[in-house]
């Protein structure tokens, strides 16, 4: 009886076979990977915004008069008077020499 010799193993072009499925597979799924961080990402950005807006509308009734209105912009606000102030900063030493 002729004794069979069975290799154990795999052959070069089967584990070639199997790295170039894994890198196709890798290809596929690492952007859409990458999608799904940045949509985790952006809802919680928007959680955060939440917060915030949430934050401000709970203290809006123990500070209801705000310096900013809602039709307020940044050159309005820095066009207030409660904003001014003088560039050598005169006032503000003479209320500190007062004290």
């Amino acid at each position: 009886m002729e004794k069979s010799k069975k290799k154990k193993g795999f052959t070069l072009v089967e584990l070639l076979i199997v790295i170039a499925i894994t890198g196709i597979l890798m290809a596929v799924a690492a952007p859409k990977y990458s999608g799904m961080i940045e949509r985790a990402n952006n809802i919680k950005n928007q959680s955060y915004a939440r917060e915030i807006v949430n934050y401000v509308d709970m203290h809006n009734a123990e500070y209801p008069n705000s310096i900013i209105n809602e039709d307020d912009t940044l050159d309005t606000i820095v066009a207030k008077e409660s904003f001014k102030v003088d560039d050598d900063f005169t006032e503000a030493k003479e209320k500190l020499s007062k004290l």
